[in-house]
């Protein structure tokens, strides 16, 4: 054997030797940016959304989920004209539990501010006179949630019922008109990076994308002119930035 081919030869198995840690590293990056739990799998800092796909009113606990990521729910909505089904968030955010304190009187409104007055937490107004209230507490599962004397006294019985049947703490995440839009609506102290992430993405989430398939939901004039005037903005900002690029 000549010195030419063993120099092809170390060449060879250099670039196989590159070629496969170069697998390795992309597959542990992947791995590293997903959280499995259970069935399913929530991608980092990332929201998780749960589509409704068997109708049914209020809190069903006999209504069937299926865990979509959100392009995929978008798609099925446009291509589904008389879609009936609602879209839910789950308060699980990067492996972290929240609670979701269902705020449907002002006597537990009221009482939420009281018992956490100490803690951070964030409230969305979720339609007239009905609020959420999520304390920045993070639990490793949710049966310490459903074992919480405060979210037991604070919380609407059928939503109690609900959040157990499926095993699953969960946001509205579609609006009929703008007074049903959940917004957030205040902020108590400095949240936990986490918890301030998880309540960016669901702020963004209901002026973007929960717009959009608001519209095509409940097919609410309000909401459609505020949705094309929102597309137009964005159109207008995709425009300005390309002509930048190209001075």
């Amino acid at each position: 054997m000549d010195s030419e081919e063993i120099l092809g030869i170390i060449l060879f198995s250099m670039i196989a030797i590159g070629v496969i840690i170069w697998l390795v590293v992309a597959y542990w990056r992947r791995i590293k940016n997903r959280i499995t739990k259970s069935k399913f799998v929530y991608i980092k800092d990332s929201l998780f959304f749960l589509r409704q796909y068997e109708y049914s009113h209020g809190y069903g606990t006999d209504i069937k989920y299926a865990c979509e990521s959100i392009n995929t729910i978008v798609n099925k909505f446009k291509m589904n004209v008389n879609n009936k089904f609602g879209v839910s968030i789950e308060t699980e955010f990067n492996g972290v539990n929240y609670a979701l304190f269902d705020l449907d009187t002002q006597e537990h409104f009221e009482l939420f501010k009281k018992l956490y007055s100490d803690t951070p937490y964030a409230i969305f107004i979720s339609s007239e006179n009905h609020y959420w209230g999520i304390p920045d507490i993070p639990y490793k599962n949710k049966s310490e949630i459903y074992g919480d004397s405060n979210w037991k006294v604070c919380n609407d019985q059928k939503y109690i019922d609900y959040c157990r049947s499926y095993n699953s703490i969960r946001m509205r995440g579609l609006y009929e008109n703008y007074i049903r839009k959940p917004k957030l609506y205040y902020i108590n102290k400095d949240l936990s990076e986490n918890f301030k992430l998880f309540i960016d993405k669901v702020t963004t989430f209901y002026n973007k994308e929960g717009l959009e398939l608001s519209v095509m939901r409940y097919k609410d004039t309000d909401l459609l002119i505020k949705f094309n005037r929102k597309r137009k903005l964005q159109n207008i900002n995709n425009s300005t930035n390309e002509e930048i690029q190209k001075t």
